[in-house]
């Protein structure tokens, strides 16, 4: 019953304890223009979250655009020299991110809802245990936000619904 953000935080934090090191953040998919926007990543430094506001999703573009394009988790071991994000190394450098591995987070349909990520400050490969750690992360992310989603919706249909009453209310009196 919590709101996203705060669920969303409180997975963030809970995925950075179990991985020392590592920095966490969440990109939510737009379907309508193909572009990720920061969701949660509550250390990640702030500059660098409005930065890849907007990314691009695109086969070749980053980790977290080429995991929705691809629908697959996407490792980029050392930022410095990887092809996925040769247009971004500058942005990652300023920040002194150097790995980025990014799961696409999907609805119950598999359809993209956005992306989990974990950062390192060093060239790092994941292990199984991290990979694990990362997919169920996404999937987690998952479940919060189709709940939101719906949430929205259906607070959506029930002012729709009120608003039909009202005004065949207005209609049976006068």
């Amino acid at each position: 019953g919590q709101p996203l953000a705060e669920i969303l935080r409180r997975l963030n934090g809970a995925i950075e304890a179990m991985l020392p090191g590592a920095l966490t953040g969440v990109l939510r998919y737009d379907p309508q223009s193909r572009t990720l926007h920061d969701l949660s990543g509550p250390r990640l430094p702030e500059e660098y979250r409005r930065q890849v506001d907007g990314l691009v999703v695109g086969d070749t573009v980053g980790s977290c655009g080429a995991a929705i394009a691809r629908r697959a988790c996407v490792v980029a071991e050392d930022l410095r020299t990887s092809p996925l994000w040769e247009p971004y190394r500058d942005i990652a450098a300023r920040f002194g991110l150097r790995s980025c591995w990014s799961h696409p987070i999907l609805d119950s349909y598999g359809e993209p809802l956005g992306t989990f990520a974990i950062y390192y400050r060093t060239p790092h490969r994941p292990g199984a245990f991290e990979r694990e750690i990362l997919r169920v992360a996404a999937h987690l992310a998952g479940v919060a936000m189709e709940r939101d989603v719906r949430g929205s919706a259906l607070a959506r249909s029930a002012q729709d619904i009120r608003q039909v009453l009202t005004g065949a209310r207005c209609l049976l009196y006068h």
